[in-house]
């Protein structure tokens, strides 16, 4: 199995921890105040408290470079066999958008908020697909369903982009 671990902090001490482990899977994703390190291992996390996931689905490789788009969904405990369902199942959008780059859903080990993560090769590529419309648009009306009077849906879902990469300061994030 492959897990997913993810810790945040400042961006400089996300770079120091990038650099010690520099031997690791990691990935530097870079928000306007803060910064978090991505790391895919089959083993043990080198982090000291992170969240943890499973990989349950994936595509390619993490990118260097790019937009990261998180998107987190919590989901009530008797419908994560649901939901897990739908998004392995749902159409495959994304395998012929143009500059989409990678995926991962990812099961919280620790929590009810599942994980989508989308790279892209950039915000332009990324807005002009209207992924999120097409992430909900597979799982249903997102507020609307409700399996015998009870909601999916444990939470409103919410999303972060990050910059993937280190790049001088006085870029765009």
């Amino acid at each position: 199995m492959t897990y997913a671990f993810i810790t945040t902090g400042t961006k400089d001490f996300m770079l120091t921890l990038l650099k010690k482990f520099s031997t690791e899977n990691l990935k530097f994703l870079r928000h306007r105040d803060h910064a978090l390190l991505y790391h895919e291992t089959t083993k043990k996390t080198i982090f000291q408290a992170p969240r943890r996931y499973e990989i349950i689905e994936k595509t390619g490789e993490f990118p260097d470079k790019g937009l990261a788009v998180l998107h987190y969904i919590p989901v009530v405990d008797e419908f994560r066999p649901v939901f897990e369902y739908r998004m392995k199942n749902r159409p495959k959008h994304l395998n012929t958008t143009p500059a989409f780059l990678t995926s991962r859903t990812l099961r919280p080990l620790q929590s009810n908020t599942y994980l989508i993560i989308t790279c892209w090769e950039n915000r332009l590529h990324y807005e002009s697909s209207k992924i999120t419309d097409k992430i909900m648009e597979s799982l249903g009306e997102e507020k609307s369903i409700e399996i015998n009077q009870v909601k999916m849906y444990a939470g409103p879902s919410y999303i972060r982009e990050y910059t993937i990469g280190i790049k001088d300061d006085t870029e765009e994030a």
